[in-house]
């Protein structure tokens, strides 16, 4: 009975947010893109439900102990919520033994993923979250935006870990990060530093993967940042109980206020340039739905933070409309996803190209390939993926057996000749 408790703490609407963001990445970008560049993702639908899974058991984990530690304000914000102590539904013991257990199923499972894909060193990744957030609750919690920033940071690295578990952007993004440290060597040294470090395949595909996954991962940082704040100006009556110094009890709740907004307008800053670059591609669709689900939604934050003085009321309304601007914002990976069609070949006849023979330069049996100069005009059609100018000399391989008959023995007669 206390262990169904235990799982109340989990905060299934935020674990639902961190599910939905690595589903949507997983299916609607790596899924459907990975085909198109030759790659498999690491990891399978099971082995990817596993890694969500290790990545709610350490997140509810970490409610759980943020619970533990923090009774004395929260018997003051929100004391129908509290369900660990004396006369509560958990007992510290049991809350504490549950703790251990979430963690380490979580780490075991995240262990068990890393391995599956080749590299068991990932599973640190989940040990150092789990730490992260047990300083949180014991000692971070209370501090002037350090405690912000580390969750906002923890919310982040769980988008991008989707990254960090297949093996083909693993590769780029270590390429970029060496890549990137030496620039910076460089940069401050003035010496030019040797480097035997090769780009992985398909860079420049995997790097723009990236930069969508690093996008939304920014964009996670930044509005679970505002509502960080959001919740420390709710819950300023029982954080100054507890002896905290969150950033509304150490300035004052007008200059939170200010600090959030700065932060919305950081993010809309962010949202404008990624609209422009829809704008420009000609993504109009994207472009105007993004207007309208973030960067209105957005401004109405601002507008809101400005006009808000009833605490906890108006910043309740507040974190709510933040978490309505998240699933907007996830609403872009589903619209890409269904922009991405199988490629088409363009086949065009050797007159539209302006061929009017053919020279045989080499046929090879092993492999059955024919290398071949082509220099005029034949009925025939062949497949070929790049525009020509009249008249220009073009080699490439061909696959013997895809060349019909009749054009087989015209080639093999022109090289006997």
């Amino acid at each position: 009975m206390q262990l169904l408790q235990v799982f109340k703490l989990f905060r299934w609407v935020n674990q639902g947010f961190i599910i939905l963001t690595l589903s949507l990445l997983q299916y609607c970008l790596i899924q459907p893109l990975f085909p198109f560049l030759g790659m498999t993702p690491s990891l399978d639908t099971f082995h990817f439900i596993l890694l969500v899974a290790s990545v709610v058991l350490i997140a509810g984990a970490g409610y759980v102990i943020n619970d533990y530690f923090d009774t004395t304000a929260d018997n003051i914000n929100k004391p129908e919520k509290v369900k660990i102590g004396m006369g509560k539904p958990i007992s510290r013991a049991f809350a504490m033994r549950s703790y251990i257990a979430l963690n380490i199923l979580g780490i075991v499972l995240s262990f068990y993923v890393a391995w599956i894909v080749g590299n068991y060193k990932l599973g640190y990744i989940h040990i150092f979250v789990a730490a992260m957030l047990w300083f949180y609750a014991t000692t971070l919690k209370g501090k002037l935006l350090i405690g912000n920033f580390l969750v906002s940071f923890i919310i982040a690295l769980c988008v991008a870990i989707v990254a960090f578990y297949d093996q083909n952007l693993l590769q780029s993004v270590l390429y970029q990060t060496k890549d990137g440290l030496k620039s910076l060597i460089e940069g401050l040294t003035g010496f030019e530093v040797s480097s035997t470090h090769e780009a992985p395949p398909n860079i420049e595909a995997t790097q723009f993967i990236l930069t969508i996954i690093g996008a939304f991962s920014f964009f996670a940082f930044l509005l679970n940042f505002v509502r960080e704040i959001v919740k420390d100006i709710q819950d300023i009556d029982g954080d100054k109980v507890a002896g905290y110094r969150t950033l509304p009890i150490v300035t004052s709740v007008g200059f939170s206020k200010l600090v959030a907004a700065g932060l919305c307008l950081l993010c809309l800053n962010f949202v404008i340039k990624v609209l422009v670059e829809e704008l420009l591609l000609e993504q109009y669709v994207s472009a105007i739905g993004g207007t309208i689900l973030v960067a209105l939604p957005l401004i109405a934050i601002v507008g809101l933070l400005w006009r808000a003085f009833q605490i906890p009321k108006d910043f309740k309304l507040i974190s709510q409309v933040v978490k309505g601007v998240m699933l907007a914002g996830l609403l872009y990976l589903p619209y890409f996803a269904s922009t991405i069609t199988e490629p088409t070949e363009t086949v065009m006849s050797l007159e539209e190209m302006g061929i009017e023979n053919i020279q045989i330069d080499t046929i090879y049996d092993e492999p059955e390939k024919v290398d071949t100069l082509f220099m005029s005009d034949m009925d025939s059609t062949i497949e070929y993926i790049e525009e020509t100018e009249e008249g220009e000399v073009l080699e490439f391989d061909i696959d013997k057996d895809s060349i019909p008959d009749n054009i087989m023995d015209l080639l093999k007669q022109q090289k006997k000749n």
